[in-house]
């Protein structure tokens, strides 16, 4: 998502591969655009990589979408918060604010990991979708709760 507005382009993104269970963050494209994301992902599991610790949530909730709502709140405040930071803050501290927000972020998705995972899916979806993310999860050595 793009904001090319007056106080210059700011650029929103998960770096994720389900922005619907992800968390918006602002970049700008100048300097040192994204603070370290970890190794880049390979086809294994690797909690270090942000796709990787993004993409647990997100296969988590696919189990069952509805316990997505267990964070959304959360997250919407999050991002709430990450906007008004952005609009009110100084130009010299744009990569600062991202390095933040990619950071806050991280720290959030392992505890909405953590919340997901305590609680049972209940409403499972068509089995042959259920079937072949157990495949997907078993070749990436995903391990879900």
């Amino acid at each position: 998502m793009a904001d090319l507005g007056k106080g210059g382009n700011i650029f929103w993104a998960t770096g994720t591969a389900g922005p619907c269970t992800g968390i918006f963050k602002p970049i700008w494209l100048e300097g040192d655009v994204l603070p370290d994301l970890g190794p880049a992902p390979k086809g294994i599991y690797n909690p270090e990589t942000l796709w990787w610790q993004h993409e647990k949530l997100h296969r988590s909730v696919l189990k069952d979408y509805s316990r997505v709502s267990l964070y959304w709140e959360e997250r919407d405040k999050m991002e709430t918060f990450f906007c008004k930071k952005v609009f009110t803050s100084a130009k010299k501290d744009r990569i600062k604010i991202t390095r933040q927000t990619f950071a806050k972020s991280r720290l959030a998705t392992e505890n909405w990991i953590k919340k997901v995972e305590s609680h049972p899916a209940k409403n499972s979806l068509n089995p042959v979708f259920n079937l072949y993310w157990k495949k997907q999860n078993k070749k990436a050595g995903l391990k879900l709760i």
